[in-house]
């Protein structure tokens, strides 16, 4: 089988990488564009949103040097459908007002930002011409800052309106429809997964 015919599209291969890396970002600026509510549910001070943040960066760090792993293993359209689905659960776990559920799912979500660059990176680098590559890693980035002010825009208002969990529910929903847009493709993008480490060559 010609494996060049069942190849994506660049401009197919972006799309998704950058709807992924917006859903990560806006999973990961959510808690702080809903503090004062979320705060309220909890029954403690906003301002212990910045530890929240902390842990999620911190366990993004060292999930980054798993992630190239995963991609070798597991494939890259796999290991961002994974990335994903683990902010998916930290989303989920945001729904209950605790702190030690608060504090696990900003585990999670900081999993799904660690995964994810290496992820998206594979990809673009795989299936995108060498002479087009600067504009697909730029716009893959743009995905970032457009997470940010659709999260900025909307979820404080859903958050006062209708309760912060639906603001949950809205990120919750683009997760489900990524994983679900890309599972048909994932096999053969996936093509060159179980590779070896170049590390280890």
């Amino acid at each position: 089988m010609n494996n060049a015919v069942a190849m994506p599209g660049p401009w197919v291969v972006v799309t998704v990488a950058t709807f992924a890396q917006m859903i990560v970002a806006m999973s990961n600026i959510l808690l702080p564009t809903i503090a004062p509510k979320l705060a309220e549910s909890l029954g403690v001070s906003p301002i212990l949103i910045g530890y929240q943040v902390s842990l999620t960066f911190g366990v993004a760090t060292l999930a980054t040097m798993f992630g190239g792993k995963a991609v070798l293993r597991f494939g890259a359209a796999r290991t961002t459908q994974l990335a994903i689905l683990s902010c998916g659960a930290g989303l989920a776990l945001f729904a209950f007002p605790y702190i030690g559920a608060i504090a696990l799912g900003s585990a999670f979500v900081g999993v799904g930002m660690g995964m994810i660059n290496p992820a998206a990176a594979h990809m673009l680098v795989t299936y995108t011409p060498p002479a087009r590559r600067n504009i697909m890693f730029s716009i893959k980035q743009t995905g970032v800052p457009v997470g940010g002010v659709i999260t900025a825009l909307t979820a404080p208002a859903i958050a006062v309106h209708f309760g912060f969990r639906w603001s949950l529910v809205m990120v919750g929903v683009m997760i489900v429809v990524l994983i679900v847009a890309t599972q048909r493709y994932r096999e053969r993008w996936d093509h060159d997964r179980g590779g070896v480490d170049p590390g280890r060559t």
